[in-house]
């Protein structure tokens, strides 16, 4: 891991905007639960008050479990997914103002912030092209949650997005919500991405830096 105390200002920039978007996430993940447990405790006392039927019982606290462990946490999640491609993004515009080498084209539907991120890795031999992997479907992901709310059956390149949530660990496609054939993201399944995504994209920074392939 890079440290941070003996670096410029800009590599804190970059790492601060992972930890807060972690920050974010650990955040509002426990309101949810906080929030969830609320709501089925005044459930409990309304149902002691009012004498309530198991069937209207559990009707209650099924409208309460889909609430907060579908929709909310999949908001939640989702915001999670558009706000790392857009990190990611930051970054790679930071790289490409500050490189000294002209970089190619990117090729047709190839994602620039991606092409560029690639590039210098090829012209820095490094040796990061999984974690690079891991982005590029984040970024597809996140253009499916961008333009049909997280759906593949709605998705132009549904197929595609259907075969990479597979190869992601705490990411499936699912029938629980509205939203037919949707993205589903486990808890702490985003996070353990961007923990990975915030080492690493610090250290190839500082990397580019030292191979001059980056000017500041």
């Amino acid at each position: 891991m890079v440290s941070l105390r003996s670096k410029p200002l800009y590599l804190w920039d970059f790492y601060l905007q992972f930890s807060d978007l972690l920050d974010f996430l650990d955040f509002s993940e426990r309101n949810l639960d906080w929030q969830r447990m609320s709501h089925v405790q005044s459930l409990n006392r309304r149902a002691e008050l009012q004498k309530y039927g198991p069937d209207e019982y559990y009707s209650e606290l099924n409208k309460i479990e889909y609430r907060f462990n579908v929709c909310l946490s999949r908001n939640i999640r989702y915001a999670a997914v558009i706000a790392l491609a857009t990190a990611v993004e930051r970054v790679a515009t930071f790289l490409c103002t500050r490189t000294a080498s002209k970089l190619p084209p990117e090729g047709k539907e190839v994602n620039k912030s991606i092409h560029v991120l690639r590039t210098l890795f090829k012209m820095a031999g490094s040796n990061l092209s999984e974690n690079l992997d891991t982005l590029e479907k984040i970024v597809k992901i996140r253009n499916c949650i961008a333009h049909a709310m997280g759906s593949v059956k709605d998705y132009k390149y549904g197929e595609d997005i259907r075969n990479l949530v597979s190869t992601l660990a705490g990411f499936r496609i699912s029938n629980e919500d509205y939203i037919e054939e949707a993205i589903h993201l486990n808890k702490g399944a985003i996070e353990a991405i961007i923990q990975d995504t915030r080492k690493w994209i610090v250290e190839f920074i500082e990397e580019c830096r030292k191979k001059n392939l980056i000017t500041l």
